[in-house]
């Protein structure tokens, strides 16, 4: 396993775990305050002239123009993208290896069909895939988020 005795490899995975366990215990680490809340608006997070205070002391990451925590945005901003990578991850597998089962079992005529209707579908560029979606959408919210994650 030379992969995994590559000292990038190795810091890469820790670096991606602790964004992944920080992420997890986000809500946590809310109500022991080490995090302030995401949306709170902090005038201490702003200085004289109303401008962003820069990175360091209170707010590792700085803040925003609105006084806003930039770490606690990065580090809940990482729960939404982990669930939406995730449930994308997990759709794809379900669904190519429903396809990829059905053809194996049938074969003939059907593998064929199936084969080339994947094909089809791998030819729309993934950007107009996601604007039709978008259209779709029409201004409704889909939660991504489970319900039971705090």
């Amino acid at each position: 396993m030379k992969f995994a005795r590559n000292h990038l490899v190795q810091t890469g995975a820790v670096i991606i775990g602790l964004l992944v366990l920080l992420a997890l215990t986000a809500p946590l680490l809310n109500r022991m305050q080490v995090l302030k809340e995401p949306i709170h608006q902090d005038q201490k997070g702003l200085d004289e002239d109303g401008m962003p205070l820069p990175p360091g002391g209170a707010f590792l990451l700085g803040t925003d123009n609105l006084g806003r925590d930039v770490l606690s945005r990065v580090i809940y901003g990482a729960r939404v993208s982990l669930t939406v990578g995730i449930a994308a991850m997990l759709t794809a597998t379900l669904i190519g290896g429903t396809i990829g089962l059905l053809a194996g079992y049938y074969g003939g005529k059907i593998d064929l069909g199936l084969m080339r209707f994947t094909e089809m579908g791998m030819t729309i560029p993934a950007i107009l895939l996601a604007i039709a979606f978008a259209a779709l959408m029409d201004g409704k919210t889909i939660h991504l988020h489970p319900a039971w994650l705090p």
